[in-house]
């Protein structure tokens, strides 16, 4: 490695972490080194490429059920709103939140399978939005400048070289880029930690792993909410339950783990239930899967294989519709 990186204002909550470790190529690296990406054969990749336009005839209907939206959804305290995707709204003591926000297609190519209920317009009162990593169905710069015109105040907090990309669309003094294992305190109720996650970063064909990719722990009072975005199957999920201790509610994708042309970074729903063990978690709401048709699998898969899994009896496994509202 030639270096270490963390943002040099904001504690490590980790004892002994040096930074986010750095090659002399300016990539970012996994702490987990047993996932390996391997690209396809040329016989698999036609394989699964026909089988997914067979499955895509068979499910061209599919939709997830949208929640029927209520006055004032985003005024109700200690509230999280699944918006579809990666994408949630948080209400946490009053603090208002954007994940992952993605409105539109992804680069205007990948069509959404889901209705969204509301003029975007509407979303305003936005504090902060939070950016997990540079993929496109996660940072949308459409979406942004959509989110930045309506909430000119919003601050940003993500990872890494991230602000790279964000400073091109809002304030550089907004932008909060952190490493992992590192806390920001929004107030004295409110703490927000950013963890690690087993994934990799990319936007063109030359960046790959150059904005540094991670998750989200959220400390309000004594509640701990977590929300691993896009990870493969790893250690960190126990190692942030021994941080941290038992996690209130947990967001996990299911779904995009069977690429076309190499293994997947993303959990299997088998896998999230075992990340959801592992995190120690009370409630389990998966996450990633039914909008946007973005792997080998059939867009209806992940929540089919999920529910035919035996959950935990300590675990609650809490599916909701897009716009539903939970209590935290």
């Amino acid at each position: 490695m030639s270096a270490y990186e963390s943002h040099p204002e904001h504690p490590i909550i980790k004892p002994l972490w040096r930074g986010n470790p750095i090659m002399k190529n300016g990539k970012f690296v996994n702490l987990d080194t047993e996932f390996k990406t391997k690209t396809q054969n040329i016989a698999t990749i036609i394989k699964k490429t026909h089988h997914r336009g067979k499955t895509r005839k068979l499910t061209k209907h599919y939709s997830l059920k949208v929640q029927h939206i209520k006055a004032n959804i985003f005024d109700e305290k200690n509230t999280i709103i699944w918006f579809w995707h990666a994408s949630f709204f948080l209400n946490l003591d009053g603090i208002k939140i954007l994940i992952d926000p993605v409105y539109f297609d992804i680069s205007g190519i990948i069509k959404r399978k889901a209705w969204f209920p509301i003029d975007v317009n509407e979303i305003k009162n936005i504090d902060y939005v939070l950016i997990s990593h540079d993929h496109r169905d996660h940072l949308d710069k459409k979406t942004l400048k959509k989110i930045i015109k309506n909430n000119p105040d919003c601050k940003f907090i993500t990872g890494l070289k991230n602000e790279i990309l964000l400073e091109s669309i809002t304030k550089k003094e907004y932008i909060t880029s952190l490493g992992w294992y590192q806390k920001i305190e929004i107030n004295e109720k409110l703490k927000i930690n950013f963890l690690p996650a087993h994934h990799r970063g990319r936007r063109g064909f030359k960046d790959t792993a150059k904005r540094l990719w991670g998750s989200f722990l959220f400390e309000l009072d004594e509640k701990k909410i977590y929300f691993a975005w896009d990870s493969w199957y790893g250690k960190h999920f126990k190692e942030i339950s021994e941080l941290f201790g038992e996690i209130d509610i947990a967001m996990i994708g299911i779904g995009a783990y069977n690429s076309i042309l190499s293994n997947s970074p993303h959990t299997c729903p088998n896998e999230a239930l075992k990340a959801a063990s592992d995190l120690n978690a009370k409630m389990f709401i998966p996450m990633h899967y039914g909008t946007y048709d973005i792997s080998a699998e059939p867009i209806n898969e992940p929540m089919e294989k999920l529910l035919s899994f035996e959950v935990p009896e300590n675990l609650e496994l809490k599916i909701v519709n897009i716009w539903e509202v939970v209590g935290i």
